[in-house]
């Protein structure tokens, strides 16, 4: 497979990932990420460069996000945790998110990867169900 073929796969297989998926740097702003992530922002993956959570979110929801992500950062180990945050309908949402170190080639940590997935379909169902 040359390059351009698995670079053109790695993106298929991204797109094609339930839930959210992003990458960002030490300072909070985004490298990268899935159409999943960018929708909940009415915007495409590239428009999403460069800016953190707090321009495109409250800043109470920003600052917890942000306080996540940084200890992970600091203590270069992974993190599984709820956050709350909005979904692609400007909903709240909660999310189950997955957080690991981003590290470059030579192993220094540059930022975050993430995964969350919107578990508040799952939330109601147990509260219907229980009720």
């Amino acid at each position: 497979m040359s390059p351009s073929e698995e670079l053109r796969l790695l993106k298929s297989v991204l797109e094609q990932l339930p839930g959210n998926v992003y990458w960002k740097n030490k300072e909070g702003k985004f490298l990268g990420c899935n159409n999943n992530t960018a929708k909940i922002f009415n915007a495409r993956p590239d428009d999403l460069i460069n800016l953190t959570d707090y321009e495109l979110m409250p800043i109470d929801m920003a600052r917890k996000l942000e306080l996540n992500n940084q200890l992970v950062m600091s203590t270069g180990k992974e993190l599984i945790l709820e956050e709350d945050g909005i979904d692609k309908n400007h909903m709240p949402a909660r999310y189950l998110s997955y957080k690991s170190p981003l590290k470059d080639e030579l192993g220094c940590i540059i930022g975050i990867i993430g995964t969350s997935l919107n578990i508040e379909p799952v939330n109601l169902c147990f509260s219907w169900y229980f009720s």
